[in-house]
């Protein structure tokens, strides 16, 4: 899977297994140079995301953020409020998010 995105992300990879799912991510690094590698791991899932959302620093006010980016702000937005969530953010980006049945 990363070998076949590898163009469209030329500063690093990453790849994410867990049982019955698996995500990888190449990366352009945009924002968030040094923290911002993916796929990124929550306290109960996991997100490989591509974009920008705009609103990012008011969504992620009241989180305690371990990066500087909108990627982190969106899973912590999905693990606490489920999918409805993304219509609050605002900007152009997709995703995909792996939260495991408990």
């Amino acid at each position: 899977m990363a070998g076949a995105l590898r163009h469209r992300g030329p500063d690093g990879w990453g790849l994410a297994l867990d049982e019955g799912a698996g995500l990888a991510t190449t990366r352009l690094a945009m924002v968030g140079i040094d923290d911002g590698w993916q796929p990124l791991r929550g306290e109960r899932s996991v997100i490989a995301y591509n974009g920008e959302v705009y609103n990012h620093v008011e969504l992620g006010a009241g989180f305690d953020l371990r990066t500087h980016t909108d990627t982190e702000v969106v899973l912590r937005l999905l693990e606490r409020e489920g999918p409805h969530a993304l219509h609050r953010c605002n900007g152009q980006f997709a995703l995909a998010w792996w939260e495991p049945a408990e």
